[in-house]
């Protein structure tokens, strides 16, 4: 790993709690304070300017629209992370558009490539992949992020899933629906 980030940009969480995103080149001048790190495919945005050109007649793999995810950083430190999904043809997005998206949250810097998406959802204990990967399945990585929530489960019921089959339902039509409930 400290090999490969050497020669990649990165995302990290250093020792002090600052999260940073880093250049390609610049691992050892932080590699004695990371407490965390994922390497980067590429820096999209950077000093609050897209680095990437828009050419819709490109083949390059920056211009062809795929599910994204990105993760950047505000001017105050804040992480800013998405994922966009490209479920039905062409949606999804460039990474110059991600990177549009990334600086319309108000990152300064921000890095962005592929996708997989995977979550356990609220009153479920499996975890799964959610969106729809560019290959068509989850694929081997070397790295990710995972976000996980530190809140520990109270038991005390606070609100309900509700769940159907069917995303959307024509008028006079019925539907089976379930409620699971989950605490904060």
């Amino acid at each position: 790993v400290h090999y490969l980030q050497c020669f990649q940009p990165f995302f990290a969480i250093l020792n002090n709690g600052t999260a940073i995103i880093e250049k390609a080149g610049q691992w050892s001048n932080y590699k004695d304070r990371v407490v965390e790190a994922c390497q980067g495919y590429q820096i999209i945005v950077w000093d609050g300017v897209n680095q990437l050109k828009y050419d819709p007649t490109s083949t390059d793999q920056t211009q062809k629209v795929y599910p994204r995810t990105c993760i950047g950083l505000t001017a105050e430190g804040n992480v800013v992370a998405i994922q966009v999904d490209a479920s039905y043809g062409n949606y999804g997005l460039s990474l110059y558009h991600a990177a549009q998206l990334m600086i319309e949250a108000g990152c300064v810097s921000a890095e962005g490539g592929s996708s997989t998406y995977a979550a356990r959802e609220e009153g479920s204990d499996e975890f799964v992949v959610l969106n729809n990967p560019v290959d068509g399945a989850e694929r081997t990585i070397s790295n990710g992020i995972i976000f996980v929530s530190t809140a520990a489960p109270t038991g005390v019921f606070d609100h309900a899933v509700i769940e159907s089959e069917y995303d959307y339902y024509a008028p006079k039509t019925s539907a089976k629906f379930t409620a699971t409930g989950v605490d904060a």
